[in-house]
């Protein structure tokens, strides 16, 4: 079974017993004012020094913020250690918010779920509390697990619009329908795209094309992005998308989405797209916007 952390992800910090406490995301050590005081200093957990644990010969303890606002979920994983933790670890370990009061030994990991929803593992745990030392414990530690992407476009910016093929654009600035005097002439009707039709994707069953405008004093940017849902668009998508000027003569599906840079520099994403296209219907092509211009 392959092992969770690599060397290079682990990083050491050390945080005196009962005054200070740690900043798991931000890697930096918080003051208190006085013991027990960690929730207040902005801190993820403290080390609290238990003398009662004189067979382990440990006396580190580790307890969670447990402010109300900001409350920190721990999983304590007895004799795992951090070098030869696993997913399957991760996967069954049963978190809380309740304090744990067990020895910290250097074979132990702790798991925390901060405020934010990552999840950090904890080991290698070194008590410096002899005379002449400085009354810290140094541990090492690692990121082993972030919660996915909030998704980015919320119900509420969502607009709904339906374009005929090939005799109808779209300018997404002004959610205008722009009439073409023929097909293929939507770059003089002023609208960011159009819908080709073509049949030629008999394995999607799909037959929309979105070309965009691509007159030379006013080009569209465009992204495709195959399988990514309007819904579940994320920061992560639109960060990674490359735009081009170029046609994509892929079929657009109702769970695609493309990304459009209009000539005015906003970016706004359309998906969920349905054709109307069989007999008795308008031959048209219904979807969703928003415009996602903050998220660039």
């Amino acid at each position: 079974m392959s092992l969770l952390i690599e060397q290079n992800d682990i990083k050491t910090a050390s945080i005196e017993f009962e005054m200070q406490g740690f900043d798991l995301e931000t890697g930096q050590v918080k003051q208190a004012e006085f013991p027990w005081e960690i929730e207040a200093a902005g801190a993820d957990f403290k080390f609290a020094y238990n003398g009662n644990h004189p067979t382990e010969d440990v006396n580190a303890v580790l307890f969670q913020n447990q402010s109300p606002e900001n409350p920190v979920e721990i999983a304590f994983l007895d004799e795992v250690g951090l070098h030869s933790l696993t997913q399957v670890d991760v996967d069954n370990a049963t978190f809380t918010t309740g304090l744990i009061g067990q020895a910290f030994e250097y074979s132990d990991t702790v798991l925390i779920r901060t405020p934010e929803g990552n999840v950090f593992a904890i080991g290698n745990s070194q008590e410096n509390d002899l005379p002449g030392q400085d009354n810290t414990v140094t541990f090492d530690y690692a990121l082993v697990s972030s919660p996915p992407p909030a998704p980015i476009v919320a119900q509420e910016d969502i607009k709904t619009a339906s374009i005929e093929f090939e005799m109808q654009g779209f300018d997404l600035e002004t959610g205008q329908v722009k009439q073409a005097e023929f097909p293929w002439e939507i770059e003089a009707a002023g609208a960011d795209f159009k819908f080709a039709y073509n049949g030629n994707h008999p394995t999607e069953d799909v037959n929309a094309v979105l070309f965009q405008n691509q007159s030379p004093e006013n080009p569209v940017e465009i992204a495709f992005l195959d399988e990514v849902g309007l819904h579940s668009l994320t920061q992560v998508d639109v960060d990674n998308a490359t735009f081009t000027t170029g046609l994509m003569d892929q079929a657009f599906e109702h769970s695609d989405t493309v990304l459009i840079r209009t000539p005015e520099g906003n970016v706004f994403a359309i998906g969920n797209s349905q054709e109307n296209d069989l007999p008795g219907q308008d031959n048209t092509v219904t979807f969703d916007y928003s415009d996602i211009t903050d998220f660039l």
